[in-house]
């Protein structure tokens, strides 16, 4: 089952919409942020594990949890999801976190889910997101994944997946709503569109 929700922004706030469990999402949480230069953005990760992934522009990080304080001073740095490999920001439950942006148009997907361990705050980029071609002719596409076996999570996996224009995705038709291994696992999956250029559309 699919739900579609479109974002409403709200000018008045940096978080332009949520995405949280009902129905027949019961895990997986969702938050679109928009900061400009100096805007900054408190929380707490509670009893979830929590991926901060920047789409656009740079932010200063601390997270902080108990018997720890983590400064990550640069994380991000991509004009937009079209230029290179995420990176993404994994931080552990009963964390704090404080985002300020230190460039304009900071925007980043904050990605939730239930969890117990104890686990480090870790920034990942570079080599550490693994990259492939999956697919062929015209359902090719590159798969980045940030948080999987390349890191440590608990539950959350996440990544981006970089279509060519007029490629299709998640091709051949699959599913995640049973658990049958090694065929199907069962997942929650949250996707977020982005679209270049804005005029274009696509198919879901």
């Amino acid at each position: 089952m699919q739900r579609l929700i479109k974002g409403q922004p709200d000018g008045n706030s940096p978080k332009t919409w949520d995405v949280v469990p009902a129905g027949v999402l019961r895990f997986l949480e969702f938050t679109l942020l928009n900061l400009q230069e100096g805007d900054t953005q408190c929380g707490s990760t509670g009893d979830r594990e929590c991926v901060l992934d920047t789409f656009s522009g740079l932010a200063s990080v601390v997270v902080n949890g108990p018997g720890f304080k983590q400064a990550f001073p640069r994380v991000g740095g991509r004009s937009d999801v079209f230029s290179g490999a995420p990176c993404v920001l994994y931080m552990p439950p009963k964390s704090g976190f404080h985002i300020q942006a230190t460039s304009q148009n900071f925007r980043a997907g904050l990605f939730c889910a239930p969890a117990t361990q104890a686990l480090e705050p870790a920034l990942v980029e570079g080599r550490s997101v693994l990259s492939k071609q999956v697919g062929c002719g015209s359902f090719e596409r590159t798969v980045y994944t940030a948080v999987g076996d390349n890191s440590a999570a608990e539950r959350l996996l996440a990544g981006e997946t970089l279509n060519a224009p007029g490629c299709w995705s998640s091709f051949p038709p699959h599913k995640h709503d049973r658990s049958n291994p090694p065929h199907e696992s069962r997942l929650e999956e949250i996707y977020f569109f982005q679209i270049r250029p804005p005029t274009g559309f696509g198919l879901i």
